[in-house]
């Protein structure tokens, strides 16, 4: 959820009439399509800066990818060979931070993204995930 002035914000999902998942977002109660069913889509969290919402999340397009949308638009993180999943986000200034995790193996590579490029955090050898992310201003 994000509250900015008197609108709210919440990031969630919800499966349409063939059973996908659908990732939206909510504005002040109306329902704000991000996908459209195609493939199962998970929004993890909501950023507004401005005029501009920014949502973290992942589709399923075999490997999961990490991506992120801004007004409706989604940015892919990851290309697919590992799946990966997005779960925060934080905009300062003009730069998007996006932290997250991709498979290698059995195992998870912490990471965050700065404007789309990737700095690995942990090196695969264990099973992490990162959940949230905050910039200090």
């Amino acid at each position: 959820i994000y509250v900015a002035g008197n609108d709210v914000y919440v990031a969630g999902n919800h499966l349409n009439n063939d059973n996908k998942t659908l990732a939206v977002y909510w504005k002040n109660n109306v329902l704000v399509n991000l996908t459209d069913g195609s493939h199962d889509a998970v929004t993890k969290s909501i950023f507004v800066a401005g005029s501009d919402v920014y949502i973290a999340g992942y589709i399923s397009l075999g490997p999961a990818v990490a991506v992120y949308w801004k007004n409706g638009v989604g940015i892919k993180l990851t290309d697919g060979t590992n799946s990966a999943f997005a779960t925060s986000i934080y905009v300062s200034g003009n730069d998007v931070y996006v932290v997250g995790y991709e498979y290698s193996g059995n195992n998870s590579i912490a990471k965050y993204w700065k404007n789309g490029n990737a700095v690995n955090l942990t090196d695969g050898n264990t099973y992490v995930q990162t959940t949230s992310i905050f910039i200090r201003p």
